[in-house]
């Protein structure tokens, strides 16, 4: 058990969080490039409880905390969402400038490589509104990363745990993460955040007329009609992903995703082969089918990015075939 990563998480979390909701931990031994996606399972934590992860072993903690599944499960997943409790800034000093944080003082700095620190900005009162912060992370990264995102958008997103290793290969596979700094009472409200960093928050986007129809079809039950339209066209697509060798596996996790080749695998750090996967269609996703990548060069490519790159893979294979005819 860490001191560290204790005295951290109970600074970022506190101790009034609700009887149904968990922070989610995960931690593994190995490279986090070649472990297997059940590595990062959940492990739910509260506080007053001990780190339920080895000395030797990868940690990550979540921003955000979720709420306990109706089978008395708790999931690192946007529809079990409860609140976020910081806005953390990863790779600071190597692939964000260290003056960046000049602006306003974090309320903790891990490091997790050399020269390179993850900064957490603890908020005051937990961030109940899931796209209120999503639009506060996504306004950073316009506004301060030039667009490009190492790794911080969406409420999922988990960053390292003090007082353990990184267990990449090129660190020699035992890099020794640390507390830095911690400031437990440094805290922020969401707009000082905003104005310390010259942010403009976006405004929720108006419904288009699809979001609308789609909307009024789950209020008054989706036709079975509609449903088959979409599973037909996912199968489709997923008998294109088998034959181009996507698949990794030939069954759905526990959480109906299925691992799959991201096709921006070349965009991936260190081209890590991981982060992939897809789902097929269910109420959440509209009944179309969905893709997610857990990668920061893949934030906002979804379901459509994946449908179309897989449209232009079936046009060029076309006339690959013409060019031989």
């Amino acid at each position: 058990m860490s001191n560290e990563a204790l005295a951290f998480l109970h600074a970022l979390f506190r101790s009034d969080m609700p009887a149904d909701q968990r922070a989610i931990l995960c931690g593994f031994l190995g490279d986090p490039n070649d472990r297997l996606k059940n590595a990062w399972r959940p492990r739910p934590w509260r506080p007053g409880r001990d780190v339920p992860i080895e000395r030797d072993e990868n940690a990550y903690v979540c921003v955000a905390t979720f709420c306990r599944r109706a089978d008395g499960s708790y999931r690192r997943r946007k529809e079990n969402f409860a609140a976020a409790h910081a806005l953390m800034v990863d790779d600071v000093g190597t692939k964000v400038p260290a003056a960046l944080i000049d602006a306003l003082a974090p309320s903790a700095l891990v490091e997790t490589s050399p020269n390179n620190l993850q900064a957490w900005y603890f908020f005051g009162e937990p961030a109940r509104n899931r796209d209120d912060f999503t639009r506060l992370v996504q306004s950073f990264i316009d506004a301060q990363l030039l667009g490009a995102d190492p790794g911080m958008a969406g409420c999922t997103r988990v960053g390292r745990l003090p007082g353990f290793v990184n267990g990449k290969a090129k660190y020699g596979g035992a890099y020794p993460t640390r507390l830095v700094t911690l400031d437990a009472d440094r805290r922020y409200t969401l707009d000082e955040i905003s104005l310390a960093f010259g942010l403009r928050v976006a405004r929720p986007r108006p419904v288009s007329q699809r979001q609308a129809m789609e909307l009024a079809l789950r209020q008054r039950g989706t036709p079975q009609q509609f449903i088959d339209e979409r599973t037909r066209a996912f199968a489709s697509f997923l008998h294109q992903m088998c034959a181009l060798g996507m698949l990794k596996s030939d069954t759905p996790d526990i959480d109906g995703w299925t691992d799959v080749v991201c096709p921006w695998t070349g965009n991936h750090t260190d081209q890590a082969d991981t982060g992939g996967a897809i789902r097929a269609p269910a109420e959440e996703n509209g009944w179309h089918g969905a893709f997610k990548c857990h990668h920061g060069g893949c934030a906002g490519r979804g379901w459509r990015e994946l449908t179309d790159w897989l449209a232009d893979e079936a046009v060029l294979a076309m006339e690959r075939k013409d060019a031989e005819t």
